[in-house]
């Protein structure tokens, strides 16, 4: 390996911060903000998995108990988003529809 002259080295040293510099920082901005996009998408799936086992819980539970005459039926608090909540009444929690 030859030693560079110390222009050509600085030469070097600049084209290397421009290309990490137009290229990196750019690509590494989409790539974050991408992964940010999968994290929330995962919370929200977490979230949707663990009402949908409390629901399963509390049938199970309600069948147990009371047999053919359980509750089928369920009131919850749904998060609308931003910490914004309101209840709803889920007629028949034996099926489940998620869009």
């Amino acid at each position: 390996v030859t030693s560079l002259h110390p222009k050509q080295r600085e030469w070097k040293a600049k084209q290397l911060e421009k290309y990490a510099e137009e290229q990196l920082k750019g690509e590494l901005q989409r790539v974050t903000e991408r992964r940010d996009k999968v994290y929330e998408q995962t919370s929200d799936y977490i979230k949707l998995r663990d009402q949908i086992q409390q629901m399963q819980r509390r049938l199970k539970e309600d069948t147990e108990a009371h047999g053919s005459d359980a509750r089928t039926d369920m009131r919850v608090q749904v998060n609308l988003g931003n910490e914004f909540y309101m209840q709803a009444h889920v007629p028949d929690m034996t099926r489940i529809y998620v869009d």
